[in-house]
């Protein structure tokens, strides 16, 4: 199975108001991975030559209202559309109406359901009916509510693939942290396109990291991943959000190890505590400490930048590390240790000094 994921990353940076993007480059960056579509509000042409193609969403009320809006979005260069519908008679016919128009401007045209999820058989079967006279190449099953679990998800998702005569698109929702999961259920039950947005940065769509690793450990898939952590960043920067350190898959501190036994443990076996290689990633292991840090770990860490601590001070400093991982309940960036060695050699020089005016 060839795995396809729809990008709603760029969307979303775009309604952060993120004026000054780089949009080709943001473009490039999502291009690096299976993404055979973009989401995005408003008509976005990617770079010439690009596998990218860019969908635009459009309510039947806008066609209703503006005739010529069709035109328009076609002349800006987009040739993809999807139909937003929320469900009822009316509002079906309405996105019949507007496929068929849309057809006429556009090469392909989708049909949205953003409460696919709580529509039941019957309106699901009717919504497939209606797609496949309008000539419409997918359906986009929304969990906008994050209302199905995975193993529902599987279960109406395998029977909607097998009922419908269009392609199955599958965006969920994240509610309660199971975008992940129920993408890559759909995955399972032979959706072949998931929505999908780097970091989990949107409210719908999976975060692209989880999907991405899910599918190369149990699907096959060969995407190369070995910068996907600094791509997602670069993503996420444009959009003024940071990757939360403890962050699946990209977060920095995810290969962080405090010293202590567990540290012999992952440098005998890495398999025990890290589920992928930091390398997959971009990232790196580090040893960083905390409350279960001795005076050789103080030491040892503190020689890595280049302090060659007596055992004094690493006795010392040991018990301020403790009781500041103690109170912030996580262990010690670099920084922190190095302000902790740095006020106990001022307080060193200063008390040398004092000696010194003493003795003369």
């Amino acid at each position: 199975m060839k795995l396809e994921l729809v990008d709603r990353t760029i969307g979303w940076i775009a309604q952060s108001k993120a004026g000054n993007a780089d949009w080709p480059r943001l473009i490039d960056l999502i291009g690096k991975y299976p993404v055979a579509m973009i989401d995005y509000p408003f008509p976005i042409i990617p770079a010439q030559g690009s596998h990218i193609k860019a969908r635009m969403e459009i309510p039947p009320s806008l066609l209703a209202s503006d005739p010529e809006a069709l035109k328009r979005i076609s002349m800006s260069g987009c040739c993809h559309a999807a139909i937003s519908m929320r469900f009822g008679s009316a509002s079906l016919d309405e996105a019949k109406k507007a496929a068929l128009a849309a057809h006429r401007h556009l090469k392909s045209v989708s049909l949205k359901l953003p409460d696919a999820s709580k529509m039941d058989a019957q309106a699901l079967d009717e919504c497939i009916a209606a797609a496949w006279d309008a000539g419409i190449s997918s359906i986009i099953f929304c969990d906008g509510q994050s209302v199905l679990s995975p193993q529902e998800t599987f279960g109406l998702i395998r029977e909607l693939v097998q009922r419908s005569c269009c392609a199955i698109e599958f965006c969920p929702g994240n509610k309660y942290g199971l975008a992940a999961a129920n993408a890559f259920a759909a995955l399972k039950a032979g959706v072949r396109r998931v929505h999908t947005c780097a970091g989990g940065l949107a409210p719908s769509g999976a975060a692209m990291e989880e999907v991405l690793f899910s599918a190369k450990r149990f699907l096959g898939d060969k995407t190369d991943t070995k910068s996907i952590a600094q791509d997602c960043g670069m993503l996420l920067r444009a959009a003024q959000r940071d990757v939360p350190s403890n962050k699946a898959i990209i977060g920095e501190d995810i290969f962080a190890h405090e010293s202590g036994i567990h540290v012999d443990g992952v440098m005998k076996n890495p398999a025990l505590y890290e589920a992928i290689e930091p390398s997959e990633v971009g990232l790196s292991r580090r040893l960083v400490v905390g409350k279960h840090s001795g005076r050789k770990a103080i030491r040892g860490k503190l020689l890595d930048f280049g302090v060659d601590a007596s055992d004094e001070a690493a006795e010392i400093i040991m018990h301020q590390v403790k009781r500041l991982a103690e109170k912030q309940k996580r262990a010690l960036a670099d920084s922190q240790l190095l302000s902790l060695y740095a006020e106990y050699a001022y307080g060193v020089a200063e008390k040398a000094e004092v000696l010194a005016s003493g003795a003369g």
